[in-house]
């Protein structure tokens, strides 16, 4: 009988443990949407940046380190918006570990002369969460 509950009790201070484990390992990691932008977050990440529909401006990236994130473009039109305005979503995808930045350029269409930039810089670690900070 008194090997039974302390079976009993060992596995409950086990189960207790790792749950603990589990927690305190899962605090400095961002697994879900709402996270912060001051913590890593495991997959892909969206960069949304706005635009008015018909006007002639385009958002242009470059990336300093092509190898190590991938950039896909998802573009959304707002129904019932009078005005136009676009929300554009920049899916980025880690592929290896390393730091890199991207600018983007709001540029008039005929003479490439940004009149907004965004800068982000981007860290992935060997886990391939990814940190993506926005310079000011």
């Amino acid at each position: 009988m008194n090997k039974k509950i302390l079976t009993i009790i060992i596995g409950v201070v086990v189960v207790i443990g790792g749950i603990l484990i589990y927690i305190l390992s899962t605090t400095n990691r961002c697994v879900s949407e709402n996270c912060e932008k001051t913590k890593y977050k495991i997959g892909s990440q969206t960069i949304e940046l706005f635009t008015n529909g018909g006007v002639p401006y385009l958002w242009k990236y470059k990336i300093e380190n092509e190898s190590l994130i991938k950039i896909e473009e998802i573009s959304e039109v707002k129904e019932n918006n009078p005005v136009g305005k676009v929300t554009l979503k920049y899916k980025i995808t880690p592929l290896k570990e390393g730091k890199t930045s991207i600018i983007f350029n709001y540029e008039e269409i005929t003479t490439n002369n940004p009149i907004e930039i965004k800068k982000f810089n981007v860290s992935v670690n060997k886990r391939l969460e990814m940190l993506i900070s926005k310079i000011d």
